[in-house]
């Protein structure tokens, strides 16, 4: 009984030492799991925050080789749509430029056609204006040049007249006659009014350039004409009437020569 007893003892003995042993290991491998476990979270921990931080430099090498490709595929696009749209906007203004050439061509052509028709017209008006003026210039030339004449003969007829006339009055002087002042004088009006009182008709065409040369040398012959009345005129002798119409037709003559020969 007491070896039971002591068996039994040392059982419960054994039994509370085994389970004290126990709670010891249990309690030394909770605190080794727990410390295993803290190291391990801590290695976790720490291995995560490495592979965090790898991550994130992994990351950040991704994301700014995302955005280098990104900003070179912009740039590449930019750069494809600024040809584009160069070559668009060089197409197009050398389309507007040919299509703006060929206009003004067309416009010029067209411009050119109608300043010379303008030209023409204007020459053919400007042509028949010049020789409708030349005509009217050359019927009036001619119808002055004509009356001129017609008025210098009539001159040139009275003239002879009034000095056969006097030489008669010189003649008569001479030989002691003398004509009374009424009867010249009376003469002189006569031959005056038939200067003036001409009737100027003429329809014959005359070449101006030989008129102007027929009226020089009539104006010359004239002149020397007026140098009798002139002479006759300083020595005194004569109807002094006769002499002043005399002298007043010859003044007429030469301006009317003038008159022709002045361009």
């Amino acid at each position: 009984a007491v070896l039971k007893a002591s068996q039994d003892t040392f059982e419960a003995t054994t039994d509370l030492q085994t389970e004290w042993i126990e709670r010891r290991l249990n309690t030394k491998l909770k605190a080794a799991v727990e410390r295993e476990s803290k190291n391990l979270q801590f290695a976790q921990q720490d291995n995560l925050m490495k592979q965090e931080q790898k991550l994130q430099g992994q990351a950040a090498k991704l994301a700014k080789t995302y955005a280098d490709s990104i900003e070179d595929r912009l740039q590449q696009k930019l750069d494809s749509a600024i040809r584009a749209a160069s070559l668009h906007t060089h197409t197009e203004f050398e389309e507007r430029f040919v299509g703006m050439t060929n206009k003004l061509k067309c416009d010029q052509v067209a411009l050119k056609q109608d300043l010379r028709d303008d030209i023409q017209t204007n020459a053919a008006k400007l042509e028949t204006k010049f020789q409708l003026q030349l005509s009217d210039f050359q019927a009036a030339s001619t119808t002055d040049n004509n009356n001129l004449k017609h008025q210098i003969a009539q001159l040139t007829a009275a003239t002879d007249r009034l000095n056969a006339r006097l030489s008669a009055v010189k003649n008569q002087a001479a030989e002691g006659k003398d004509f009374t002042y009424s009867n010249t004088d009376g003469l002189t009006k006569k031959v005056l009014n038939r200067v003036t009182s001409v009737p100027v008709t003429s329809a014959t065409t005359v070449d101006p350039v030989t008129d102007i040369a027929t009226t020089s040398h009539e104006y010359q012959h004239l002149s020397g004409r007026r140098i009798d009345v002139q002479s006759c005129v300083n020595t005194d002798s004569g109807d002094p009437a006769v002499l002043t119409a005399l002298n007043q037709i010859s003044l007429g003559i030469q301006a009317l020569l003038r008159k022709q020969l002045t361009p």
